[in-house]
């Protein structure tokens, strides 16, 4: 919870802001459900100015949690602001399942 600010926004949620301590009310449920382990693997860092742009992979373990026995992967963005002390506080963020997709030939 050290890297949220003030308030968040989770694009994937239907009331999408929150504030931290229901950013963290949030996380506490998921991790009641639990039944799965969690792996963010940042990959790309991009800084313009006083924001940041991280995206990456979640794989989440096969758990009771998930409903079935599927591993799943996810590409997440989310979106930091500089504070004044110069520590990063993450904003924005969302994420979705990993798409297959093979261009077809031209």
């Amino acid at each position: 919870m050290r890297f949220y600010g003030d308030s968040y926004v989770d694009i994937n949620l239907r009331n999408p802001v929150q504030s931290w301590q229901e950013r963290r009310e949030y996380y506490a449920q998921v991790i009641r459900k639990g039944g799965f382990k969690v792996q963010v693997q940042p990959e790309e860092i991009l800084i313009r100015g006083e924001y940041a742009f991280i995206r990456g992979t979640i794989e989440l373990t096969p758990g009771s949690a998930l409903g079935d026995s599927t591993r799943k992967e996810l590409r997440y963005l989310e979106i930091a602001q500089r504070q004044q002390d110069g520590s990063w506080q993450v904003m924005w963020g969302m994420d979705g399942p990993v798409q297959e997709y093979t261009p077809s030939p031209k």
